[in-house]
């Protein structure tokens, strides 16, 4: 079960929080939201972002400490909270090709290539999901 910690800002916006760790690095992702109904406290609309964020935190400090391995593992479980809802399916989207190159990486021992790629296509995900409900997204 995935844990929020919910926070009212103000008359119908909201600060979602997520904590995540992986091989003893810690993240936290944030996202301030504009809803009309209080967040669901395990289900929080955009609480994937504020998840995928922390996943992303996690894994910049495993690269940080030098465990690549790990750093991938932790993008890779950012890529899965954030899922499709990304991008509208008529969006141009090379990410997949992108993730394709570093499973390669990877595979040929490659892991730091392939961490650095995962963490950069979480990242833009990440932002694109952003764009996409900005007129609910306000951080």
């Amino acid at each position: 079960m995935t844990n929020f910690t919910i926070t009212i800002k103000s008359s119908g916006v909201w600060q979602l929080a997520a904590e995540r760790n992986l091989d003893g690095a810690a993240g936290r992702g944030v996202v301030v939201v504009r809803l009309k109904a209080e967040p669901e406290p395990h289900a929080p609309r955009h609480g994937c972002l504020a998840e995928a964020r922390a996943w992303l935190a996690v894994g910049r400090a495993l690269v940080a400490q030098g465990e690549p391995a790990g750093a991938r593992d932790a993008a890779q479980a950012g890529l899965d909270a954030l899922g499709r809802a990304y991008s509208r399916r008529r969006n141009v989207d090379d990410t997949e090709l992108k993730l394709r190159v570093a499973t390669t990486d990877a595979g040929q021992g490659n892991l730091v290539s392939a961490a650095d790629i995962f963490l950069r296509v979480l990242e833009e995900r990440i932002g694109s999901y952003a764009v996409l409900y900005r007129s609910e997204v306000l951080q």
